[in-house]
């Protein structure tokens, strides 16, 4: 360096410039050059990038998801996002912060999250964006605390994609978060405001979903910048404070929805103290829209959001992300300010923005600018809709029950559960499916000693225990109605993990393997299956796959359905053959967020949306398929004829997940249910239900004595009499439930005449599952930890010394080097003319979009895992 240095001094005395004064320069020059690269390290420029490794959405509405570990950052402070994406390749993604991911989620660089959309208990939201919004700044001295001093060890990156993508296409879409690991004065943080329910009719001018809550913070937080998130029919978003003290409304943004979906910046500076209200209100309008819509998690419904991006003092981390839904004091609806729904200029610029235009004149309109906005079109068709809004269905000509809240208490049922029954000899694992045979007999599906845990699956539902072979126990039993005694068993050797069982009119077992991913028809008498649908081990979702099928349900004439329930969210109808008759139903993705936990089992996802399709029942002289909509905690009835939407049944006594459901002709129709354990709603009973199919509303209520662990199917007699019920948690078992003396056979089938297949052994003992507890769900997919960070900086340390010399030689080329200045991000100020009704801030906007808002794709649901 010595050398150098005296030689880039003696060049300079050429210039008539003494040696000292030339050596002297260029120490000079050589400071400033390590201060300019000190300030620009320390400050903020480096980044943290989270991008999708190359994938391929295959399927409309796929979402995927992959994460980013940040442990070896240290505590960093985000102070911008730059969205890296276009909206016409994603339709919108969401960033969220976690302490942990899972090895299964993490393993293989990304995972399909549309069922496992929880990556930790702890997931929060902290950007979004959608319809080419530019990238955010934030304001001087404001920083999102990531890192170690968080607890926030995981960036987990969403990308909902509308289209799948042409074969040999992939995708890098993803963020880059501009940080340093400098403190600053203020913590950013985000408060999610959401409407969970409303009903929107058509041809009207407004309609007004209104919210608000009191700030339960220690601090005062101040809003600097808001989002506002709807669907194609929402024209104005508007949020305030509320001065408890004095009535007085201080407005905070209002945002057109149709917009690039930004953070846009507030135009005064907000303060909200502890116990102030925050209110808001988002204004709809169908005049020129002829179909009934309702709050919902799809595209194809409305939404309802406002976000609002706030600095506050406090380094608590709960006080940096708050949710606010629905109206916590309705009287304050009625005195929001009356402008808070007129809409906001027109603004051209951004309205072609938010449909794509705006990076070049010549290119061409791209397919999603066509459609109106927000609306999402799923390749399956629905049965009983137009194409033009697929599975929505008109719930205004359907009964929609409701019940179980307000104070109300149910009846519990005259059925009383038999102890000692079945008997004890009768040894089983998890019991996954249960029913009655032709003779009236009790035949139960069970795993033997295995169990569905998070290493069952990988993050593509492919089976990963395929060494330990088929179970060598007995996994179906059938037993006598009466005695409990085990009169026979047979099933070893075939099944890898059992899911259903169902016995048609003609003494046919119908049974469902997910490991398999296929549905097996044995006929009676016979241990060989005389059907099976689906390839081995191949989940997939075209004509000839099921991915994790659930339930199986059978009509007098050999038709037959499949609720494929895990993956694919379809129920499929067949003919006796195994030929495709029709198809309906669509995945519902719910991103309910840790604060929404207390309204989910309020929500009303619309006919047609499936979270896990898990149990069917049949009533076929009302013509009538019932399915368990077990994530969605209801019960959706279809006909079975054509598949078309007929009614549902909610409860919020369901607590959220309805595991199964059982049909009996007795009293007019009777429907029984059972649900099942929620982490959210740790006050709802776990029990059974007895529904009249006339009134749809819970007559009564029943569960043993000690109480349900996790029950998973469940069966009635044809007189009503008996009820059956199975249980995947531990102690595993098999509840008989009577309201007489006298059993009497009849199952989820009607008019059964014949005998199921019945093995040669009467042996009673059966292997116990291992010593695992309760029930487990689906496994969880995985993404490989990001080691790339730590060689980013040693590379960046080695090559400083290069980039002074290079920056040495520069300075005595050019009369101005500028290389202390910060280069700055491009002005937001061209999408905000005046007439926008927004002033600058240090904001290029980003957000999610016109989709199911991010209260939409990842469920709050204490990371469920899709249990069996």
């Amino acid at each position: 360096m010595a050398n150098i240095l005296t030689s880039l001094s003696s060049r300079l005395t050429n210039y008539g410039i003494s040696y000292n004064s030339a050596l002297l320069l260029v120490l000079i020059n050589l400071s400033l050059i390590c201060d300019c690269t000190l300030r620009e390290g320390v400050e903020a420029e480096h980044s943290l990038d989270i991008a999708m490794p190359d994938v391929r959405p295959t399927k409309d509405d796929h979402y995927l998801c992959t994460a980013l570990n940040i442990e070896a950052y240290g505590t960093q402070y985000v102070h911008s996002f730059e969205p890296n994406s276009n909206a016409d390749r994603a339709h919108h993604m969401l960033l969220f912060t976690c302490d942990d991911v899972p090895e299964m989620l993490r393993k293989d660089g990304w995972w399909d999250c549309g069922h496992h959309y929880q990556a930790c208990k702890s997931m929060r939201i902290i950007y979004a964006w959608a319809k080419n919004a530019p990238p955010t700044v934030l304001p001087k001295d404001v920083g999102f605390r990531i890192g170690a001093e968080s607890n926030i060890k995981y960036l987990v990156l969403q990308v909902h994609y509308a289209h799948p993508l042409p074969v040999g296409s992939t995708d890098r879409s993803g963020f880059s978060l501009h940080v340093n690991s400098e403190e600053p004065k203020y913590l950013a943080g985000i408060m999610l405001m959401y409407r969970s329910m409303l009903d929107i009719p058509p041809f009207q001018e407004k309609i007004h979903g209104d919210m608000n809550c009191a700030l339960e913070t220690n601090s005062p937080i101040h809003p600097f910048a808001y989002r506002v998130h709807t669907h194609k029919l929402g024209v104005v978003v508007s949020g305030y404070r509320l001065d408890p003290n004095n009535g007085k409304f201080e407005t905070i943004g209002k945002g057109n929805p149709q917009w690039p979906q930004a953070f846009y910046p507030t135009k005064t500076n907000v303060t909200i103290n502890p116990k102030d209200y925050i209110v808001a209100q988002c204004t709809f309008s169908t005049k020129n829209f002829e179909k009934p819509t309702q709050i919902g998690m799809t595209a194809g419904d409305e939404m309802c959001n406002l976000y609002l991006m706030y600095y506050t003092k406090s380094r608590d981390p709960e006080e940096h992300n708050l949710n606010c839904g629905d109206e916590e004091n309705a009287e304050i609806t009625a005195h929001i300010p009356p402008d808070s729904d007129v809409p906001l200029p027109r603004n051209k610029t951004l309205e072609e923005h938010a449909m794509g235009h705006h990076s070049s004149p010549s290119t061409e309109k791209t397919s999603h600018s066509k459609k109106r906005p927000g609306i999402e079109f799923n390749s399956t068709p629905k049965l009983g809709v137009s194409d033009e809004e697929p599975g929505n269905g008109d719930t205004t000509t359907h009964r929609f029950v409701v019940y179980g809240g307000g104070g109300r208490s149910l009846k519990e049922s005259t059925f009383k559960a038999i102890n000692s029954w079945p008997d004890s000899s009768i040894t089983i694992g998890q019991a996954s499916g249960v029913d009655f045979d032709t003779a009236g007999n009790i035949v139960v599906f069970h795993r033997g000693d295995r169990v569905w845990d998070y290493h069952t699956f990988d993050a593509r539902n492919n089976y990963a225990q395929k060494e330990k072979g088929p179970i060598k126990t007995d996994t179906v039993l059938i037993i006598d109605p009466s005695s409990g005694k085990l009169l026979h068993k047979w099933g070893k050797d075939l099944f890898y993990m059992p899911h259903d069982i169902t016995v048609d009119n003609k003494g046919n077992f119908w049974l469902t393997d997910v490991a398999l991913h296929q549905v097996f028809k044995f006929s009676p008498g016979s241990f060989k299956p005389s059907m099976i649908l689906g390839k081995r081990f191949e989940p997939g979702s075209d004509n000839s796959h099921f991915c994790k099928p659930a339930a199986v349900a059978v009509m007098s004439n050999g038709d037959f359905f499949v609720a494929d329930g895990y993956c694919n969210s379809r129920v499929i109808k067949f003919n006796s053959r195994g030929e495709k008759i029709l198809e309906w139903g669509r995945a519902y993705q719910p991103n309910l967020l840790d604060g929404m936990q207390s309204w989910f089992s309020r929500i009303s996802p619309p006919p047609y949306a499936f979270q896990i399709p898990h149990a069917l029942a049949l009533a076929e002289e009302h013509d009538l398929l019932c399915v368990a909509d077990r994530e969605n905690g209801r019960i959706q009835c279809f006909k079975a004829s054509s598949g078309e939407f007929e009614f549902k049944i909610e409860s919020l006594e369901f607590g959220g997940r309805l595991f199964s459901v059982a049909y009996s002709p007795a009293n007019g129709g009777t429907l029984v249910a059972v649900n099942g354990p929620n982490g959210r709603f740790q006050s709802k009973t776990v029990q059974g239900f007895i529904i009249s199919l006339a009134t749809r509303e819970i007559s009564s209520v029943f569960k043993p004595a000690s109480g349900f662990g996790n029950p998973h199917d469940v069966a009635i007699s044809k007189d009503g009499n008996d009820i059956y019920v199975v249980e995947i948690s531990q102690p595993y078992k098999v509840w008989k439930f009577s309201q007489n003396s006298t059993s009497s056979a009849f199952g989820k089938q009607l008019d059964m005449v014949h005998t199921g297949p019945v093995a040669p052994s009467s042996s009673v003992a059966m292997a116990h599952s291992a010593d695992e507890s309760n029930s487990v769900n689906s496994s969880e997919p995985a993404t490989a930890e990001d080691s790339f960070g730590a060689s980013v900086i040693i590379m960046a340390f080695l090559t400083i010394p290069l980039l002074l010399l290079i920056g040495i030689g520069s300075l005595m080329r050019l009369r101005d080097s500028g290389c202390c200045r910060r280069k700055e991000t491009k002005s937001f100020s061209e999408f905000f003319p005046p007439s926008a009704g927004f002033e600058k801030l240090r904001m290029d906007e980003s957000d999610s979009e016109n989709s199911d808002t991010e209260v939409e794709e990842f469920s709050a649901s204490m990371y469920r895992k899709a249990s069996a």
